[in-house]
């Protein structure tokens, strides 16, 4: 019996880059038009430096904390069609995740550079935070007739369903939207 074909994608290192840099250029000119309004005429004065700052700062953990919360990506990642889920069984992260993630990738930036040797394309911050990043769409739901046809479809790529209780069909086998 042959396997499906995979559904999965796994985002890589150049994908995730693009998202960031097109992130950078949002959060870049808003807060640089926000930078501007709030400081005007005082850009000029000592504490000016730290007031910008702190905004940049403040203004790029906002950004980055409400998209993944809110929408499980940024506006770049939404551009290059990527999506953080949970890989445990590919469902939204929940905030607590999100929260590791973010406080990870801000704290120790080098741990994106293991996503070039995982051959899921985690980072530091996803393996402890138990998230991968996938393109946009490839987490859809196998149907119940793949399943009975194919019963280790999600094995094949590592991922843990509680829809597959057994590995081989059973006449009786029934799945949550058959009752």
């Amino acid at each position: 019996m042959e396997q499906p074909q995979s559904r999965v994608e796994f985002v890589g290192f150049w994908y995730r880059l693009g998202a960031l840099l097109w992130d950078l250029l949002l959060t870049g000119v808003l807060l640089g038009v926000l930078i501007a309004i709030l400081l005007g005429k005082n850009a000029a004065e000592p504490w000016a430096a730290t007031m910008t700052s702190i905004l940049v700062l403040g203004g790029t953990v906002t950004y980055v904390s409400a998209s993944w919360l809110l929408y499980s990506r940024t506006v770049g990642g939404w551009l290059c069609s990527q999506e953080i889920v949970r890989l445990k069984d590919g469902g939204r992260p929940r905030w607590w995740q999100m929260l590791i993630r973010l406080v990870l990738a801000m704290a120790f930036p080098p741990g994106w550079l293991w996503l070039l040797f995982n051959r899921r394309r985690r980072t530091l911050a996803d393996l402890v935070a138990g998230t991968c990043v996938v393109a946009d769409g490839s987490m859809r739901e196998l149907s119940d007739e793949e399943l009975v046809e194919h019963p280790r479809a999600l094995q094949t790529v590592g991922w843990r369903s509680r829809r597959v209780a057994t590995t081989e069909p059973s006449p009786d086998l029934r799945f949550p939207s058959a009752r």
